[in-house]
């Protein structure tokens, strides 16, 4: 699983901006973000899961996160809250 190619941002790969937003999509695909709006498709980065562990080892916790569900905290530290979306 750790091989998983997931969708993250510039911001937290490259200027450290804490993962806060988590999307896994109806067709299991995850995005991974920090406190940024305004996310363009030029920010955005392929990478694998396990670097998203590297960088945040808490996103274990919701591993187990349902197709069409969002997770997201004010800051690093805090409980993960969990809930469906539509896209």
């Amino acid at each position: 699983m750790e091989d998983l190619a997931v969708i993250s941002t510039k911001f937290v790969l490259e200027d450290n901006s804490p993962i806060i937003s988590v999307f896994k999509d109806n067709e299991g695909d995850w995005q991974f973000f920090g406190k940024e709006k305004d996310i363009t498709e030029e920010d955005a980065r392929v990478i694998s899961l396990g670097e998203v562990l590297k960088i945040d080892q808490s996103i274990k916790d919701i591993l187990t996160l349902n197709n069409g569900s969002h997770a997201w905290r004010e800051a690093v530290g805090e409980e993960w809250k969990i809930e469906k979306y539509d896209e």
